[in-house]
């Protein structure tokens, strides 16, 4: 909101210096203008009123100009060079013959400029000022004596001027508009541009990341085979070592202490066993993690593998003073 204000704000000082500089060119052309009707005679004034009303004019653009710089508010601004403008106008159509003048069309470009920068509302007061201006005028320089012909032809000129004006004007500020709407079309599509090219490289940047991660997850997944590789050969190879030496064991042992013996090593047996259990049931989840195993369902001994849990959980329930006692049907 900050940055659309400030764009309003300089668009503003844009248009009030781009005023100003028209101005400067419209007083030059006047002075042309009037220097040819002077030199063909059909203007009657001096050069010194031509030459005061052209540097007069000028100066007015410049301080204007160096008070808009300054930040002097538009709308004093703007009612500063309508009003200067209009009395100029009404200052040359005095010094030219009144009534006889050929400058009243000068007002135009003021009711034009009021159209261009304010609005049309702001055209038809500067209509009304340069008529009343007009009229003053008139009467100053006894053209006028009252109500009569002199004053409705006088009034007549006017509104006509500004009525033969008004349709070009109104049209010219209806352009203004669709103009104001398609460059803040073109500006929010600029801005939803950057927004998507914006949110594209965001894109590109995620699955750069993403790239990596799959990196990363091949990574994982190759490391975690080769741990599976090697949990199968360095633990299945001493398991089934530790079982073979215990029933070599179990079956040479002899003596008062082989019963004892016996039942120790049948411990150590059915807890090796149970243990390469283990490690054979994570190598299958990580087969079927990887799709390279079928299952294939078969029926459960649940006493058998019930009683083999509590031969292990045996001593730390003893040790707990915890009975266990094994009840599950045939």
């Amino acid at each position: 909101m900050r940055k659309h204000r400030g764009s309003e704000e300089s668009a503003g000082l844009r248009i009030r210096l781009a005023v100003q500089r028209d101005r400067a060119l419209i007083f030059s052309v006047a002075l042309a203008v009037a220097l040819v009707l002077q030199g063909t005679g059909t203007l009657h004034v001096s050069y010194f009123v031509i030459v005061s009303l052209f540097v007069v004019t000028n100066l007015s653009a410049w301080l204007l100009a160096r008070l808009v710089r300054l930040g002097v508010p538009y709308v004093l601004h703007d009612v500063l060079w309508l009003g200067l403008d209009i009395g100029f106008v009404s200052w040359a159509v005095y010094e030219t013959g009144g009534i006889d003048s050929p400058w009243y069309p000068w007002y135009l470009p003021v009711i034009s400029g009021a159209a261009f920068v304010i609005g049309l509302w702001a055209a038809f007061w500067a209509f009304v000022i340069s008529l009343a201006a007009y009229l003053g005028v008139l009467v100053l320089n006894g053209d006028l004596q009252g109500p009569g012909p002199e004053l409705n032809n006088a009034t007549a000129v006017m509104v006509c001027l500004y009525a033969s004006s008004f349709l070009f004007l109104r049209g010219v500020r209806i352009l203004q508009h669709k103009r104001a709407v398609i460059a803040r079309m073109e500006a929010e599509g600029r801005h939803k541009l950057g927004e998507l090219t914006q949110l594209a490289r965001q894109l590109e940047s995620t699955s750069d990341e993403l790239l990596v991660a799959n990196e990363k997850l091949r990574e994982s997944d190759r490391l975690k085979s080769q741990f599976l590789a090697n949990v199968s050969h360095e633990l299945r190879t001493p398991l089934n070592s530790i079982i073979g030496f215990s029933e070599i064991l179990a079956n040479h042992a002899e003596g008062e202490r082989a019963e004892r013996e016996s039942r120790y090593l049948d411990y150590i047996q059915r807890s090796g066993r149970r243990l390469l259990s283990v490690i054979d049931d994570i190598l299958d989840l990580s087969r079927m993690e990887a799709g390279a195993i079928v299952l294939a369902p078969e029926k459960l001994a649940v006493r058998s593998t019930v009683e083999g849990v509590c031969t292990l959980l045996k001593a730390p329930a003893n040790q707990k003073r915890v009975e266990l006692r094994v009840e599950v049907a045939e």
